[in-house]
């Protein structure tokens, strides 16, 4: 009998999670099909991102799994694409404290993420920012034609959205992946990225459908709670995957995030025999020296 990430068809039926690994095995087309809509749109994007320089303050925003797509992509994009002013700062703490987070005489491209595009947040933080920033841009990035995010609209105001990626799980997954893309692109808009996504999607492929078994062979079945580190832009990746085993076990098994390094600060303790560490090693060589040094 075939398996899919492990489970069998009936196994999936019986644990209902047919939208679950829908979602995370289609996600190689989800990324071809994006990319495919940057290119149609490449120089109608590439106009507006003639407005932004390398002084321009971009801020990564978003809620919940939308923010950490800010927070993983914020270190690449810093290190790769040159823009020195640049971070990840969720929608909920823009709406809460917006002095503390907004400079009004900063010229500033707001990148707002969402899936559904109606979390209230979403919506009042662009808002905040047309009233507290003199000079403000917008991208919006959402899976949702339909969210109230992709119907915001003014002459300077970048609008991506793309329903290929509206997940149907509880959690979000292509989607995450997906706004990931799509922001990196948008940002590289000048690069033709068409041989690294099909490269990226052939080796998704192949994790789905055969070397899966190397991670499903290793996790513990009696696992009580699960850790995941990350360094530098892993640490977004490390939060998002902590997050989804909390809400895919109800909150059954619980889970932290943190760097490798800060994790031996304290947070060790929470260790038992059963506990799962899921550590994103860097690829970085100086970084990797202390994963694996950590690892030890």
């Amino acid at each position: 009998m075939s398996k899919l990430l492990g489970f069998t068809e009936n196994e999936i039926m019986n644990k209902k999670m047919e939208n679950t690994i829908h979602e995370i095995s289609r996600q190689p087309n989800v990324w071809k099909a994006i990319y495919d809509k940057v290119l149609v749109r490449k120089n109608e994007i590439k106009n507006f991102m003639e407005q932004i320089d390398q002084s321009t303050r971009i801020i990564f925003t978003g809620a919940g799994s939308s923010g950490f797509v800010g927070d993983s992509l914020a270190p690449v994009i810093r290190k790769e694409l040159g823009y020195h002013h640049i971070e990840s700062i969720h929608t909920t703490d823009i709406v809460a404290n917006p002095k503390q987070y907004l400079v009004t005489d900063a010229k500033t491209v707001l990148i707002s993420f969402g899936r559904s595009g109606d979390s209230p947040e979403s919506i009042a933080a662009i808002e905040i920012a047309e009233n507290n920033i003199k000079d403000v841009f917008h991208i919006i990035i959402t899976c949702s034609s339909q969210g109230e995010l992709a119907s915001f609209q003014n002459e300077r105001t970048l609008n991506f959205v793309f329903d290929e990626a509206g997940d149907k799980g509880f959690a979000m997954t292509s989607s995450v992946t997906g706004m990931m893309l799509a922001a990196y692109s948008i940002l590289n808009i000048t690069k033709d990225m068409s041989d690294d996504v099909a490269r990226i999607a052939a080796y998704t492929e192949e994790l789905i459908h055969t070397k899966y078994s190397i991670l499903f062979d290793a996790y513990k079945k009696d696992v009580d709670r699960l850790v995941v580190l990350g360094a530098g832009n892993l640490l977004g990746a490390a939060k998002e995957a902590a997050l989804k085993m909390l809400e895919l076990t109800a909150g059954n098994i619980i889970s932290r995030y943190d760097t490798p390094m800060g994790f031996r600060h304290g947070p060790k303790a929470m260790l038992t025999p059963e506990t799962t560490i899921l550590y994103f090693v860097s690829n970085n060589e100086y970084t990797q020296k202390y994963d694996l040094d950590m690892l030890k």
